[in-house]
């Protein structure tokens, strides 16, 4: 019996050395577990034991005899094998003599003749020297290990871009309807955010340059932090002597930013008085604020400096720096509604003099008009009146 069996694979190899086709008369699907152990066993063809071999070996790797259309390649007796996938091969394991020519045969999709590349990919309306097309980016056809899409168009805001790589957030490209942007950094204070959304007030970013803060304490509705406004508790004569500076206006400004300290209103920030002099104003010393003026409660006075110097007030400004009932009386200011000086002489000698018989312009508190801050019925005002001061954080 075991002669019988020699015979049959003597006869099975002779018919593989001749190179005639056949249907596959063995399967060679899951390895077989004692294949390679040099025994033919009933459901083995063969078994060379460690030569088993599906490139060079008489007996495959699966225990099988090779033939032609098995879709391996035999070396050296087949070019090629049509039961795989590497080309064209014709039914004898050989390639096409004529691919190289430039003429398209049968059995050839494509021949440019000496044109023909070995390129593998990314060359499109290319030929492979096995007269088969070049695989590239938009033939429709998704390459593995090249492509992760191919939808074979040049539109690139859709899901698959013009790279044939799936569109995802980060690439720097728009997703149109799924993206708002794309801006392929990983920053959050910027316009885009990481999730390809437009930065705005609210999603707990600070944009920088556009946004002060966003969702952090006393940050106020348009994302740009509250800013306190106090008329001073202590009422102050013409020169501001209690405070320390070389100008009336510095002394004026050292006494806003103590009295701020001492109602911990935001500490360390800085903090300017509502005054004029005859070369300088809030309009030309103050930080114009797009965000709210608050009082020490949370109370808002005005929404902006815009709103400030249009008198679209909110409240009074009644609150000192420690909050309470609301204090009387005025406030030295020589400053007009927006925010100007409103006399070049009326600013007790550029708040240097407590003299009675020298002139300074000030406020009435509690009112909700220009004469908040110029209140001209009663201006101008001697120098040796006490009155508060109106303190702006800056």
């Amino acid at each position: 019996m075991y002669k019988h069996h020699t015979q049959t694979l003597i006869l099975l190899g002779l018919i593989c050395a001749c190179h005639i086709p056949g249907p596959l008369p063995f399967s060679t699907g899951p390895e077989l577990s004692n294949c390679g152990d040099l025994v033919p066993d009933p459901d083995e063809m063969c078994d060379d034991g460690s030569r088993n071999n599906d490139q060079w070996g008489d007996c495959t790797e699966q225990c099988t005899i090779p033939y032609c259309g098995d879709g391996l390649v035999h070396e050296p007796s087949e070019e090629c094998d049509p039961g795989s996938d590497d080309g064209v091969c014709l039914p004898d394991c050989t390639l096409p003599a004529s691919c190289g020519d430039g003429i398209v045969h049968e059995l050839e999709e494509c021949d440019l003749g000496a044109e023909n590349s070995d390129i593998e990919y990314g060359l499109p309306g290319g030929c492979s020297k096995l007269c088969n097309p070049i695989p590239y980016c938009g033939d429709g056809s998704i390459d593995e290990g090249y492509e992760g899409c191919d939808d074979a168009n040049e539109v690139d805001n859709d899901a698959c871009t013009n790279e044939c790589q799936e569109n995802v957030c980060g690439d720097g490209i728009i997703y149109t309807g799924f993206e708002d942007c794309d801006d392929a950094n990983s920053l959050n204070t910027d316009a885009c955010l990481n999730d390809c959304s437009h930065a705005s007030c609210g999603d707990g970013f600070v944009h920088q340059g556009v946004e002060e803060c966003d969702g952090q304490e006393d940050c106020g509705p348009k994302c740009i932090t509250d800013r306190y406004v106090f008329v001073s508790k202590e009422v102050f004569r013409g020169d501001f002597d209690e405070g320390i500076g070389e100008t009336g206006i510095e002394r004026a400004d050292w006494l806003c930013k103590i009295h701020a300290e001492a109602g911990h209103l935001h500490l360390g920030k800085n903090f300017r008085a509502w005054i004029s002099d005859d070369t300088s104003s809030p309009a030309t010393r103050f930080e114009r604020s797009e965000g709210r003026y608050i009082m020490q409660d949370g109370t808002v006075f005005v929404e902006s400096w815009d709103d400030l110097v249009a008198l679209e007030f909110q409240n009074t400004l009644y609150m000192t720096e420690y909050g309470g009932e609301p204090v009387q009386g005025g406030a030295w200011t020589n400053t007009l509604a927006d925010g100007t000086a409103a006399s070049l002489d009326e600013h007790c000698q550029n708040w240097s003099t407590s003299d009675f018989q020298v002139d300074g312009r000030s406020g009435g508190l509690t009112l909700l008009d220009e004469q908040w801050t110029d209140l001209k019925q009663f201006n101008p005002t001697p120098c040796d009146v006490d009155s508060h001061l109106y303190c702006f954080e800056q």
